[in-house]
């Protein structure tokens, strides 16, 4: 039996052809799509990691380091899997589920701007009553291009120092964790070769230096210093019921949101099939404000908003609260010290700012970013 520690590049193949075994009655549209042994595999990893098999999780980590199986591919099988769910595979030992069906169409249009993916997101939100055709959310996924990063129609104009420029992209937002660096979300950036942050009175070309796939954060480079970044919390995480705030661009438009805690450490697999700690909390996350800085009431930053839930419609749903998820500052501090990247961290739970004095801190220094 393979260990799977000893998974490497050339085991990968072999594991493949034993996992493959596995699939039983494969419904046509999967083994249409299941051109090889590694795809197979990659396939039924996900799935089994996604119902909670830690080997699997193992597996699907090794598959995706193996670099064997492209981005296309793995979201070709989200796309599968999003099928299988929606319709229901008794072979697979599937039942239908719309909003697991969801779950992997959203994976599916992370990897790629699949078409078929996001309109059957939308169908699947309608039909389990998560948001309504006249809800923001609904017009949000209508220009859905990744995760919760919003499109940028095709002439929109960047302002610049010296002149004025189009591009077509997404935007999401960031923040500066040293005077040269700054974080954001990977779904903001991935698929894209040019990036942007607009600052005060410019726009100013950045680098991607960094990125992970299954935290989904990645950090951009810019060539001059910005004065003011963000101070990372070094103590304890924020407990739940304790109140904080996320700042971003929903659109081009700056905005705060304040909400609470409802739990640390939530345990959720990635899109890559690694679990992963989030803090769950109830403020909203608009389209637009992904990669924006979680923050407590000290002003220091406690975790990096990657996703949240669709907004509930107003007839079925209007006593429930957002739900949004944030990676922990413990895996963005592990990030950052990982990939050489500065940062400044401390601890003074002691010392509290007024409302007005975060919102101010947190928006000298968060940054619109444009990725096309």
């Amino acid at each position: 039996m393979i260990s799977v520690h000893q998974v490497t590049p050339k085991t990968v193949m072999a594991l493949g052809l034993v996992l493959s075994l596995l699939i039983v009655a494969v419904p046509p549209h999967l083994a249409q799509a299941a051109e090889s042994p590694i795809y197979q595999a990659f396939l039924l990893a996900s799935l089994k990691a996604r119902q909670g098999n830690a080997k699997a999780q193992q597996i699907l980590s090794k598959l995706i380091q193996s670099n064997q199986l492209s981005g296309s591919d793995r979201a070709r099988a989200f796309k599968s899997l999003g099928r299988a769910y929606e319709n229901g595979q008794t072979q697979l030992g599937i039942a239908r589920d719309p909003k697991e069906a969801g779950y992997w169409y959203l994976q599916c249009s992370k990897l790629n701007q699949d078409a078929y993916c996001l309109k059957r997101l939308r169908v699947l939100a309608l039909e389990t009553g998560a948001i309504s055709k006249e809800s923001r959310a609904y017009k949000a996924l209508l220009a859905a291009g990744q995760g919760r990063s919003r499109q940028v129609t095709p002439r929109q104009t960047i302002p610049n120092t010296d002149k004025a420029v189009t591009v077509s992209g997404k935007s999401g937002t960031g923040f500066f964790v040293s005077p040269y660096h700054i974080v954001t979300n990977n779904h903001v950036v991935t698929g894209k070769n040019n990036f942007r942050i607009k600052v005060p009175g410019k726009s100013v070309p950045v680098t991607l230096v960094a990125h992970d796939i299954s935290l989904d954060l990645a950090v951009l480079k810019s060539p001059i210093a910005f004065p003011v970044h963000a101070r990372i919390q070094s103590g304890r995480g924020p407990r739940a019921g304790e109140v904080v705030y996320t700042s971003g661009y929903a659109g081009s438009q700056y905005s705060v949101n304040i909400g609470r805690v409802v739990k640390n450490n939530v345990k959720v697999a990635s899109s890559t099939g690694e679990i992963v700690k989030y803090i769950k909390f109830d403020a909203p996350l608009l389209s637009g404000s992904s990669g924006t800085a979680l923050v407590d009431k000290t002003g220091h930053v406690v975790g990096v908003n990657t996703m949240g839930t669709l907004r509930a419609n107003k007839k079925r749903y209007a006593n429930k609260r957002p739900s949004s998820l944030a990676v922990t500052y413990l895996s963005l501090v592990s990030f950052l010290r990982n990939k050489g990247i500065p940062f400044s961290a401390d601890d003074d739970r002691n010392f509290h700012l007024t409302e007005a004095e975060i919102r101010q801190n947190a928006r000298n220094y968060t940054v619109f970013v444009f990725a096309y």
